[in-house]
């Protein structure tokens, strides 16, 4: 999650791990508390192919 934001580098001084850490918690919040998740219902194979049901997300409207 983190590497999407900030990228791939390698950050070595106290200064950088400090930032990151400031990152991390911020986006982790944003993350599991504000991102739709989706539950696995049931799952079916089809030969080589599986085919995956979820619930609609808590966030999701249920009036349609």
């Amino acid at each position: 999650m983190v590497w999407r934001l900030v990228g791939y580098l390698r950050y070595e001084t106290e200064e950088e791990q400090k930032l990151l850490e400031q990152i991390y918690l911020r986006s982790g919040l944003d993350y599991h508390f504000f991102r739709p998740n989706l539950k696995l219902r049931s799952r079916e194979r089809i030969g080589s192919w599986v085919r995956g049901r979820y619930d609609l997300t808590k966030t999701t409207p249920r009036d349609y």
